[in-house]
């Protein structure tokens, strides 16, 4: 309990930090080269490679259908690469990940039957001990940091001395804090549901 609660100080502390670098050192201001950027997608990928090699062995249906939710949120996070192809290509890229691995569950869970234990295992995930956790770094990354970055929310407190950067700053840096207590999260998860223990 107390190395969790080291880890997400530590965490806390070191976002401001990569922001401070990404401003300072890198000067890629948190836009798509900059550090809080690439620190954002490492933390993606390895949320959806960890859900898929070691998620979907204690729960086949939930911990492959969060590998695939993880992998689109990645590909959307390439946005700007795609962009250089045509401008909304990562929506055709994330489709085409879509039917593979939809096609791989619908083979491996869906013809099978395991597909009806999908409510059995979402109420184990949720009696784990560490699931308000997770639920809590998907809040700040899908919605809070969303709605904290709403441009027309920093114009009325800043007025005439808006700047879009600080708009990014704050949103970019709840994601990439929000992407860090949800991977954490998961990996306690994983633990629980491993071992058997902090279930409720």
């Amino acid at each position: 309990m107390y190395k969790n609660i080291l880890i997400i100080i530590l965490w806390s502390l070191l976002v401001p930090l990569l922001i401070f670098i990404d401003f300072e050192v890198v000067k890629g201001y948190c836009n798509e080269d900059g550090i809080v950027e690439i620190v954002q997608e490492i933390l993606i990928l390895i949320l959806s490679v960890f859900c898929f090699v070691n998620l979907s062995k204690k729960l086949k249906n939930i911990g492959y259908g969060l590998a695939i939710f993880f992998l689109i949120i990645f590909i959307r996070e390439l946005d700007f690469l795609f962009d250089k192809i045509y401008h909304g290509a990562w929506f055709p890229a994330a489709l085409i990940a879509l039917v593979i691995f939809g096609a791989k569950y619908y083979r491996d869970n869906f013809k099978s039957g395991e597909w009806k234990n999908s409510k059995e295992e979402l109420d184990l995930l949720g009696r784990t001990k560490d699931f308000s956790l997770f639920v809590l770094g998907l809040t700040i990354v899908l919605i809070f940091s969303r709605v904290i970055g709403t441009g027309s929310l920093w114009k009325v407190i800043l007025g005439v001395s808006y700047d879009r950067v600080i708009k990014t700053v704050m949103q970019e840096g709840l994601e990439l804090y929000g992407y860090g207590i949800t991977l954490l999260s998961v990996i306690l998860m994983n633990s629980q549901l491993k071992n058997k223990k902090g279930i409720k």
